[in-house]
């Protein structure tokens, strides 16, 4: 069960722990790295969720899977979690963490769908439009969706933008069949 409001609760104090000790850009990849290997690794999950194992044993389980690949701070920030009895919450904490951390930055992420794989003149001319309307940096990424036929469909934030195909004929085909006409004509 996700429990964001914690979650995103511990993510703004490692944020700002981080920001403090000037850790920031190494804490946002160590939490990338927790982020990757929980959502690879449900065994891991699994092991932080259950009631049976012991604090201490999943105390030394983070220890031994992170305690090379992190700095300090974030190994001791996972193991007050531990401690606290919210190891259950690491996988959502890491991602409200890499959420928090790109609205600190003014990082938006774009989602760029189309119907076959865009060319990088289309994906530079595209990010440098959303740059003029956004202040910030942009983090992209594409999926490809044969049933758009063609065009694309751009999101970011709250906002979409639908040129597809797809949508054309879907815009076409509610227009043609409100049978607008004109009687005795």
């Amino acid at each position: 069960m996700k429990n964001t409001r914690i979650a995103s609760r511990y993510a703004r104090a490692l944020l700002d722990f981080a920001i403090e000790k000037d850790l920031l850009e190494s804490c946002c990849d160590d939490m990338k790295l927790v982020s990757t290997v929980c959502s690879e690794n449900r065994e891991l999950v699994k092991m932080l969720q259950s009631p049976i194992i012991k604090t201490d044993k999943k105390r030394s389980i983070i220890k031994e899977i992170f305690g090379s690949s992190i700095n300090e701070l974030s190994l001791t920030f996972l193991d007050i979690i531990v401690r606290k009895g919210r190891e259950a919450d690491i996988p959502e904490i890491s991602r409200q963490f890499i959420e928090i951390y790109k609205d600190y930055k003014h990082i938006y992420t774009v989602h760029l769908q189309t119907a076959s794989a865009a060319g990088k003149e289309i994906k530079t001319s595209i990010e440098g439009l959303l740059k003029k309307a956004i202040d910030g940096s942009l983090e992209m990424h594409e999926d490809i969706d044969e049933s758009l036929i063609g065009g694309f469909i751009l999101r970011w934030g709250d906002n979409k933008y639908d040129a597809s195909i797809k949508n054309q004929l879907s815009k076409l085909k509610r227009s043609f069949s409100k049978k607008i006409y004109i009687r005795n004509y």
